[in-house]
C-alpha cells in the first residue's frame, strides 16, 4: 500500500531517515524574536491588538471576499505521542525530545521531496503531522488516506528508533500516566519538580514544549484567572474505588493546561470553493460536532485513573478556561468549547437558531459593520475579539496591517472551538475560505482515523452538493455536546437531530424520502443508531451517503466497495458490534490481571496498554464471523 504513495521504497526511505537524523538532530526549532511579554504587559496592549486585529480582518476580507476555487479540497491533521517502552523495567513514559524527531522528519521530507509537514505541539513529547499538499475532490483520492497515514507512522517510528529502539509513536488521545508521580517522562534532568508556569501540583512544567509560546500561554491563563485551572472529571466507580482519594471526592482532579492540550486529536480542514460556501458548511457541520465526538470517543482515563466519561472534550474545556469568576457569572464561555453562533447567510438559518447569548466586543462589532461586514459575520468576529491576547512578542506589536494578519490570528488561534471558521492565511494567499472540524478524539489505528476522515469529507461534499439542512437551535447543539462525553454515549444517549434534511432546493430530491419543507422544523431526540442508520422517515447519514454515492455521484462499484469498508466500521460501532476506542481501552484495563477493581491504572497496566496501542493492531475492529475475526 505504501508504494501507492511514494516511489521511494520504504527500506530506502528508512535509510535516508537514519542517515539524516544524525545530521539534523541538533537543529534549532521555531524561530522567535524577543522574549514574549508577561500577561500583565500583554494586558496593557490588549485593546490595541483587538483594534488592529479587526483592521487586519477587514483587509483580509476585502481582498478575498470574491475568491473562488473550482472544487472543495481538504486536509487532515494528526497528533501523536512519542513514547518509550522500557521492556526491562516494564514502564511506559513520554519522550520529551520530540523536537529532535520533528526536525529530523522535516529534513528528511525536504531531502526526499516528501508529502508531509511536521510541527511541534503543546506537549514536549507530541508530534503533529499535516499533508504538505491538500487532498483533491476526487473519490479516488479518499482511498489514499489510510496508506498515507500508515506511511507517516512508519516515518516517525524510523526516526524514534534511530534515537532509541525503545521509542515509538502512539495515537491515543491521553497518555494514561500523565501527571502521575515523577517517573512518567524521559529524559529527566534537573530539579525534581518545576511548576512556575502552570502552578500545578501534578504536572511538571518540563513536559511543556519549550517554544516560548506554550509556557507563556500556560502562565497567562493562570495569571488571568488568578489561580491554577481546576479540572474535575467524574471518577469511574468500581468495587474497590476510593472516591475520597482526590481533593474533590468522586472526581479526578487536574490542575494544568497540559492535561488538556497534552492530548491528541484528529482534525479535518475543508477548503471551500467560496466564502458563501465556507460559511454555509460551517453552519451545517456545527450540529454534527457532538455526533462525531460521541462516535470517536477514545478517552476513558486521566491521570492514572478510569473516568466515568469517554472523551477528552470536557478536560479541554476546563483546562483552557481563563475566565474570572465574574466573567463566568455574566455568561462568558471557556476559550475551549462548542461553537456559540451560526454564521451563514443562507435562508435556512432562522434567527431563532442563534439562541445562545454570548458576550462580544462592541467596538469590533461596530467597526466591522462600518466597513461593510454583515451583522452575522461581524458578531462572530466580535465574539472572538472579546478575549485577551495571551502571547505577544514585543518586536511583533507594531506591524503593517495591510500585509499581515498577525494580530487577528493571535486571537483567532486562541479560541479553540469545535469548529473554526478560517479565512485565507495571508493577504496574498491563493487558499480560499476554510472550515476546520475539531471535536474528534484521535483513534488507535490508521484504519479508524482514515475512516472518520473519509466519512467527514463525503458528508461535507454531500451537504454542499445536495444543499442539506442539519440546522437545529444552538442550545440543542450545546446540550448534545454535554451528552456526547457520557460513558458509552454512542449506545446510551439520544441527541437532538433534524429529520427533514432534504429541502425543496435539492436538485436530486427524487432519490430521497419526501421530507417536510424546511420551514417546518422536525427535530427529535435520536439514538446514534437512528442518526446513522435511519428511521422510517429518515434515511440516516449512512443511508444518505449510500444514495448520494450510488445515484448522484455514480461512484464506480470498485471504488464504492473500497469506501464501504470504512463506512462499515461506523455502522458496526453505532449498533454496538465494534466497541469505540474508549470502550476497548476501558475493557482492556478492567480485564487486566493487575487491575484491582479500584479505578487505578498502575504501571504494569499502563505499559501493556501503551504497547498494544502502539502496535496499532486492527483485529479488534473487524467484524466477527463464528467467533473469530474475518
Amino acid at each position: 500500500m505504501v508504494n501507492k504513495i511514494s516511489n521511494t521504497p520504504i527500506i530506502i526511505l528508512s535509510a535516508y531517515y537514519l542517515k539524516f537524523y544524525y545530521n539534523y538532530i541538533e537543529m534549532g526549532f521555531l524561530e522567535v524574536g524577543e522574549p514574549p511579554l508577561s500577561f500583565e504587559e500583554s494586558k496593557a496592549l490588549a485593546e490595541y491588538i483587538r483594534e488592529h486585529g479587526a483592521i487586519q480582518f477587514v483587509q483580509l476580507y476585502n481582498g478575498h471576499k470574491d475568491h473562488h476555487t473550482p472544487a472543495l479540497r481538504w486536509g487532515e491533521e494528526m497528533e501523536y505521542h512519542a513514547v518509550q517502552l522500557d521492556e526491562e523495567h516494564h514502564k511506559a513514559k513520554i519522550f520529551l525530545r520530540a523536537i529532535d524527531v520533528i526536525n529530523a522528519l522535516n529534513a528528511a521530507e525536504e531531502l526526499t521531496n516528501g508529502s508531509l509537514i511536521w510541527h511541534v505541539e503543546y506537549g514536549a513529547w507530541m508530534i503533529e503531522s499535516v499533508p504538505k499538499f491538500p487532498y483533491n475532490h476526487y473519490i479516488q483520492d479518499l482511498l489514499t488516506v489510510e496508506p498515507k497515514m500508515v506511511l507517516r507512522r512508519m516515518k516517525m517510528k524510523t526516526i524514534l528508533q534511530a534515537i532509541n529502539p525503545s521509542l515509538c509513536p502512539l495515537s491515543i488521545p491521553c497518555f494514561p500516566l500523565l501527571g502521575v508521580g515523577d517517573d512518567y517522562f524521559c529524559p529527566k534532568e534537573g530539579p525534581d519538580f518545576l511548576n512556575n508556569a502552570s502552578q500545578s501540583l501534578y504536572l511538571d512544567d518540563r513536559v511543556i514544549c519549550p517554544h516560548p509560546r506554550f509556557p507563556t500561554l500556560t502562565k497567562g491563563i493562570v495569571t488571568r484567572r488568578g489561580k491554577p485551572v481546576n479540572i474535575k472529571i467524574p471518577l469511574f466507580q468500581d468495587e474497590n474505588t476510593n472516591p475520597q482519594d482526590e481533593p474533590y471526592p468522586g472526581f479526578i482532579h487536574m490542575d494544568a493546561c497540559g492535561f488538556g492540550m497534552g492530548m491528541c486529536c484528529l482534525q479535518v480542514t475543508l477548503n471551500a470553493t467560496s466564502l458563501f460556501e465556507a460559511r454555509s458548511l460551517y453552519d451545517q457541520l456545527a450540529p454534527l460536532t457532538p455526533v462525531m465526538l460521541a462516535l470517536s470517543a477514545c478517552t476513558p482515563f486521566f491521570k492514572g485513573k478510569l473516568a466515568n466519561t469517554d472523551t477528552r472534550w470536557e478536560v479541554l474545556v476546563q483546562a483552557m478556561d481563563d475566565r474570572t469568576d465574574e466573567e463566568k457569572n455574566i455568561g462568558w464561555r471557556s476559550r475551549y468549547g462548542g461553537v456559540s453562533r451560526y454564521i451563514s447567510q443562507c435562508a435556512k438559518l432562522k434567527p431563532e437558531y442563534n439562541d445562545i447569548n454570548v458576550p462580544y466586543h462592541a467596538p469590533t462589532y461596530d467597526y466591522l459593520l462600518s466597513q461593510g461586514i454583515d451583522e452575522i459575520l461581524a458578531k462572530h468576529i466580535a465574539v472572538i475579539m472579546i478575549r485577551d491576547p495571551l502571547v505577544i512578542f514585543p518586536d511583533k506589536v507594531y506591524v503593517d496591517d495591510t500585509t499581515t494578519t498577525m494580530h487577528f490570528e493571535n486571537l483567532q488561534s486562541t479560541n479553540w472551538n469545535s469548529l473554526r471558521f478560517k479565512p485565507p492565511p495571508s493577504m496574498d494567499s491563493d487558499i480560499c475560505w476554510r472550515v476546520e472540524f475539531r471535536p474528534m478524539d484521535v483513534q488507535i489505528t490508521d484504519f479508524e482515523n482514515a475512516a472518520y476522515s473519509i466519512f467527514l469529507i463525503l458528508l461535507s461534499r454531500m451537504i454542499v452538493a445536495l444543499k442539506l439542512n442539519f440546522l437545529i437551535p444552538m442550545s440543542q447543539v450545546d446540550e448534545n455536546l454535554q451528552r456526547a462525553s457520557v460513558k458509552d454515549a454512542i449506545l446510551s444517549q439520544k441527541f437532538w437531530f433534524r429529520l427533514n434534511v432534504i429541502g425543496a432546493d435539492c436538485k436530486e430530491r427524487q432519490f430521497f424520502m419526501d421530507s417536510t419543507k424546511n420551514s417546518q422544523d422536525r427535530i427529535e431526540e435520536l439514538t446514534m443508531r437512528e442518526i446513522f442508520l435511519g428511521t422510517p422517515e429518515f434515511e440516516g447519514l449512512l443511508g444518505l451517503l449510500e444514495i448520494y454515492l450510488k445515484e448522484v455521484v455514480k461512484c464506480p462499484e470498485e471504488d464504492y466497495n473500497q469506501l464501504k469498508k470504512y463506512l462499515d466500521l461506523i455502522k458496526r460501532r453505532v449498533i454496538g458490534e465494534t466497541p469505540t476506542g474508549a470502550a476497548y481501552l476501558r475493557n482492556f484495563i478492567v480485564n487486566h490481571p493487575d487491575y484491582a477493581k479500584d479505578s487505578i491504572i498502575n504501571g504494569n497496566i499502563a505499559f501493556d496498554l501503551v504497547k498494544i496501542c502502539a502496535d496499532a493492531r486492527v483485529d479488534w475492529l473487524l467484524p466477527k464471523i463464528n467467533g473469530t475475526s474475518s
